[in-house]
């Protein structure tokens, strides 16, 4: 994983600790963001029905922790991860990012932190992460890139509908999905779970 990477992910898993220690929170609210975006990534690893030893790679450095591609697969079914229902539920940080920009908005302190929204900096992380991720096998299927659009336009609507200082957050960097190249061997690859 690129180095740039892993810094924005540290950084938005340290900012979100500080947010949650701002309102008296005893959970990580870092480790909570963390857990959402390691689910995102193994929801989009699944879109083209294979796990392929790439993204397994991918997920594994995003989450700090050697996970084999099976125990993947079984924690995708288990979870009813690669599903409707997973892509229709707001992640819980930006839920606890929203209404934090909110109090923050309510109270005239959003110009303190130069109109920086945290539900923005979840957008933004989500975003690179996921085009990271389904560029990282040299090849975006189309149901990649349908499940990354399906998956951030959900929470860019939430922010849209709930977020009082902003008409919505940006998705992050689109270039990724003129680059296809031809699909590799399946050597090493393990059956995803498909969409219930």
């Amino acid at each position: 994983m690129d180095s740039n990477l892993k810094e924005l992910i540290n950084l938005t898993v340290e900012t979100m600790d500080k947010a949650g220690k701002l309102v008296g929170m005893e959970a990580s609210a870092g480790k909570a963001a963390l857990a959402n975006l390691v689910n995102y990534l193994m929801y989009l690893s699944s879109s083209d029905g294979q796990i392929k030893p790439e993204e397994v790679r991918f997920i594994s450095d995003v989450a700090d922790a050697q996970i084999p591609a099976e125990c993947m697969a079984d924690y995708i079914r288990e979870n009813n991860i690669y599903s409707t229902e997973f892509e229709n539920d707001v992640p819980a940080a930006l839920q606890f990012a929203v209404a934090l920009d909110n109090e923050l908005y309510k109270r005239g302190l959003n110009e303190q932190l130069d109109n920086r929204n945290l539900s923005e900096i979840i957008m933004q992380t989500f975003g690179y992460v996921g085009n990271a991720l389904i560029g990282s096998d040299g090849d975006i299927d189309d149901n990649e890139k349908s499940d990354f659009m399906i998956y951030m336009g959900m929470m860019n609507k939430y922010i849209k509908d709930n977020l009082l200082s902003r008409n919505g957050a940006s998705t992050g960097p689109e270039e990724v999905y003129d680059n296809s190249i031809p699909v590799p061997p399946k050597n090493g690859w393990v059956e995803a779970p498909r969409k219930a």
